[in-house]
């Protein structure tokens, strides 16, 4: 198994910490909008095992030894789900959004799969076209409905039909969440439906270099249920479909600057850690 590496851990451990303290996390409910920021109150996690299952043979995420960090929250009777695909293996990407840096990673990593060959560019379609996510018997399409009108149970909070900031041009086409096989499901959305929905990217182009594939889900389950599915996700890990998939691993990736007050809040709370027990070792001798 490839662990999440040591500042990874570090990050997710100051995360936890800080929805422990009064003030630090916002109270009250999740927004089911596909994407895990400051509209949320999510205060649970547990680490999943991960593989890429399209053209699989050909990916360097296959062994299932990736991980990822898996966010839920129960709330006002309901519990929520947050999954996403680590920044590392997928951002959101496509079209004028494409740098040659960025399409030098996908070219590199997407040769031998033989769906795409070599990407000479990353369209909408080549971007969003086969990702999933399938887990504990639930298959959750990033895509979904693109044929102009809102389908499923996000309709009603994301728009209907919403055309493009660039007219006609753009389409007037929007993704929404298409989810099978998921009892209970109240609602669900994914970051495509959030980055479209927002008007942050259209269909011709998108540079939300820092926005990955995520899923979010709603659920009307017992507290019996929804456990029996997160140990589903913990034990069995989550199938993705990444076509294409970005190629980096963990160790491959630089703290970007926003996540460093955390990553320095976490290396002072280590400090302290460690003169603490070297104070009571002191006292005792």
């Amino acid at each position: 198994m490839q662990p999440l590496v040591g500042i990874q851990r570090v990050l997710a451990l100051v995360a936890v910490a800080f929805a422990a303290v009064p003030g630090l996390v916002m109270a009250g409910p999740v927004t089911v909008d596909g994407v895990r920021d400051g509209n949320d109150a999510y205060t649970n996690s547990f680490i999943a095992n991960w593989t890429n299952e399209h053209h699989k043979d050909g990916s360097i995420y296959q062994d299932g030894t990736q991980e990822t960090m898996v966010w839920w929250e129960e709330d006002s009777g309901y519990f929520y789900l947050y999954v996403e695909v680590p920044i590392w293996a997928k951002n959101m990407i496509w079209g004028a959004g494409v740098t040659a840096a960025e399409l030098a990673l996908y070219d590199v990593h997407n040769m031998s799969l033989g769906h795409h060959g070599t990407l000479s560019g990353i369209d909408y379609g080549k971007a969003t076209g086969s990702e999933k996510a399938l887990f504990a018997g639930i298959t959750a399409d990033l895509q979904g409905n693109t044929n102009g009108t809102t389908g499923g149970k996000k309709g009603s909070n994301k728009g209907s039909n919403k055309g493009s900031k660039k007219g006609s041009k753009k389409g007037s086409k929007k993704a929404t969440t298409a989810v099978s096989g998921a009892g209970g499901l109240v609602s669900s959305a994914t970051s495509l439906d959030y980055l479209l929905g927002n008007n942050i990217c259209d269909l011709t182009d998108c540079s939300a270099t820092t926005t990955t594939m995520s899923f979010e889900f709603q659920f009307g389950l017992s507290a019996d249920e929804f456990e029996a599915l997160r140990n589903s996700i913990s034990d069995d890990g989550i199938e993705f479909h990444l076509s294409p998939e970005r190629g980096l691993l963990p160790q491959m990736v630089v703290p970007t600057p926003a996540t460093l007050p955390v990553m320095f809040f976490g290396i002072l709370l280590l400090i302290a850690a460690s003169r603490c027990r070297k104070q009571a070792t002191w006292l005792r001798t």
